[in-house]
């Protein structure tokens, strides 16, 4: 009888210790579960918070490319602008478009179909007793025509002793480096010349006569003529 009390016991203490450790062991799961779970919490807000400072450095990375191209862009365009104007002809760089352009007062102007051509001034030397040269003349040709053209001066020079014939001799070409020139756009030209003549006492009659240049009759657009006497 002893014998079986002894054993009901040690099955109730048997079976205490493995509710016990039963418990604790469910415990200890339990335990670790809410671990897991602060710490599964804990990093996505620290993911979270990192993935926001990183979407903030990506969108400065970006923002700071953007500009660096734009600027890199903006470089490149004014050098190749530079590139470009260097390479123009002396004559295309003169070439300018302005609204409120006016001749000078000294200037002599005549004007034919919105065309003006003006003689702002002619520069001679005497060379002898009896003759001498126009070595320089400056003018300008305006276009508030309807279409562009390619501007180019023939110029005549002659007094009352000369041959009929020679009076109507084209002494030199004026001719413009341009690519044309378009309506509103005006060109300034100082031309080196070498023209002859004699007879220092008489008047003498100085053409500028204005032509496309891709009109071969060389039909006049406008003329215009300065008498003068070589002193």
């Amino acid at each position: 009888m002893a014998d079986k009390k002894i054993k009901v016991e040690a099955e109730v203490t048997t079976k205490k210790n493995v509710v016990s450790g039963i418990g604790k062991g469910f415990g200890i799961v339990i335990g670790i579960f809410l671990a897991l779970i602060v710490i599964a919490v804990s990093c996505s807000i620290l993911i979270s918070s990192n993935a926001k400072k990183i979407e903030e450095k990506s969108n400065e990375i970006t923002a700071n490319a953007i500009k660096e191209a734009y600027r890199t862009g903006e470089e490149a365009q004014q050098q190749i602008q530079k590139t470009f104007d260097e390479s123009l002809p002396i004559d295309e760089k003169a070439k300018e478009k302005d609204e409120e352009f006016k001749f000078s007062p000294d200037s002599i102007v005549n004007t034919q179909n919105g065309i003006s051509l003006s003689l702002d001034d002619f520069k001679y030397e005497v060379k002898g007793e009896n003759w001498g040269k126009i070595t320089e003349i400056t003018l300008t040709v305006l276009n508030e025509g309807n279409n562009e053209f390619y501007p180019k001066v023939l110029v005549q020079l002659y007094d009352e002793k000369d041959r009929k014939e020679d009076k109507f001799r084209i002494q030199e070409e004026i001719e413009f480096d341009i690519f044309g020139l378009g309506v509103g756009e005006h060109i300034t030209k100082k031309a080196v010349t070498n023209i002859g003549f004699n007879d220092l006492n008489l008047p003498k009659k100085l053409i500028l006569i204005l032509v496309d240049a891709f009109d071969y009759n060389n039909r006049a657009m406008v003329v215009v003529e300065k008498d003068f006497i070589a002193e």
